[in-house]
């Protein structure tokens, strides 16, 4: 259950930073895609335009994960969240299953990209993290076509 929609950014902030293999999965979606990129305000996400995401086909997993119903363990409990703003007259305890979206599974096939990644680079540290701003700022340079 996601209650996001058409007009609903308001996580889409600025400083947001994505694996190096993310912010390549989305190139290659701009050049094949042949989306010609145009650097959103200050504050917002860079590839925010007019309330619309310009990559959301290719958006990072960090964005398809927000207005979902989270499901995890906290050490202690099961639990569920979600946004606040979705959360008027919804009971998340009263969903099913398949309504919610697991944390954990996801992040372990994350964990595994990122530890290949890091033994690729052999001993040089963390992969690096790419902001969004400059993403969309190197795209926007890029000519299209």
């Amino acid at each position: 259950v996601v209650g996001c929609g058409s007009g609903c950014f308001g996580c889409c902030v600025d400083e947001i930073t994505v694996w190096q293999s993310e912010a390549d999965r989305i190139a290659t979606y701009v050049r094949a895609a042949k989306v010609s990129i145009e650097v959103g305000a200050v504050g917002g996400c860079a590839l925010l335009l007019n309330g619309r995401c310009q990559v959301y086909a290719a958006r990072p997993y960090v964005c398809r994960s927000q207005g979902a119903v989270l499901a995890f363990f906290d050490g202690e409990q099961d639990r569920r969240d979600t946004c606040p703003e979705h959360l008027e007259g919804l009971d998340l305890a009263a969903l099913p299953e398949s309504a919610v979206f697991e944390l954990g599974p996801a992040e372990q096939e994350l964990a595994s990209i990122a530890s290949q990644e890091l033994g690729e680079r052999s001993g040089r540290g963390l992969p690096e993290r790419v902001s969004l701003r400059e993403l969309a700022t190197r795209l926007a340079k890029s000519p299209v076509g």
